[in-house]
């Protein structure tokens, strides 16, 4: 996800039990959602034969990424750190 090379196919995070795959993948923004693995499979071969929704998908996949990149998580982490230790919460 993050170098963009290729979008995230999930299948039915909920069943799996990782719920929280949703937070980072909307289905057809930056990744595919399946919710059987029928889906799953035609979404892997639409991805395949659809270079220009592979790559589109793969673009705001990468963006998606980049407000998890350390330099981005940091800061936010040292100002909620700086609001508890001053009483401003």
């Amino acid at each position: 996800m993050f170098f963009g090379a290729a979008p995230i196919v999930t299948v039915d995070p909920f069943r799996m039990g990782v719920r929280g795959v949703l937070e980072l993948v909307s289905h057809l923004r930056n990744g595919y959602v399946a919710y059987s693995f029928r889906e799953f499979r035609e979404g892997l071969y639409r991805l395949i034969v659809d270079d220009d929704l592979r790559s589109e998908l793969g673009r705001k996949a990468a963006e998606t990424a980049k407000r998890y990149d350390w330099n981005s998580i940091i800061p936010l982490a040292e100002n909620i750190y700086r609001r508890i230790s001053s009483g401003v919460v």
